[in-house]
């Protein structure tokens, strides 16, 4: 195999366990958002892989900035245009971020312990979830997580 090709086979690996890694991330969010839902008799969320592009595209930018926020403060761009960029259209859309924690049960934790966001959680228009996050593994304790909820 020439070098190039190695190259090309441990990228494409490593691709492949970061997407693997992911869909366990939106698989348990999922759940555990959904079981909370259930216990106040909200109706369950499923996953939106459009308005996952959108959140991992916010974690992977504010985890590059160290930037713990909503807007783009270089362009001034914000969620909902994340999400067009993605090919998506939000009728009721809110965005929800949790900076520097080890793990998305630390991020969902964070969420659910402030008002706003459990509010958020819990609304009976929200019917689609995505999740996104950034961080590196050498360094857990710095993981940006990004979620955009939609709905009717």
């Amino acid at each position: 195999m020439v070098g190039g090709d190695t190259g090309q086979v441990m990228e494409a690996t490593m691709l492949d366990e970061e997407d693997a890694r992911e869909e366990e991330t939106a698989e348990y969010l999922v759940m555990r958002v959904n079981e909370m839902r259930a216990y106040y008799r909200r109706a369950p969320v499923v996953f939106s892989p459009t308005l996952a592009c959108a959140a991992r595209s916010w974690a992977k930018t504010t985890w590059r900035l160290r930037y713990c926020g909503h807007v783009d403060m270089k362009t001034g761009q914000q969620f909902w245009q994340r999400v067009n960029i993605c090919g998506g259209r939000l009728t009721r859309g809110y965005e929800l971020v949790s900076c520097e924690v080890p793990s998305i049960e630390m991020a969902l934790a964070d969420w659910l312990n402030e008002p706003s966001s459990r509010k958020i959680l819990l609304s009976p228009f929200i019917q689609r979830i995505g999740i996104g996050w950034a961080g590196s593994d050498k360094n857990s304790s710095r993981k940006y997580y990004t979620l955009v909820a939609d709905g009717d």
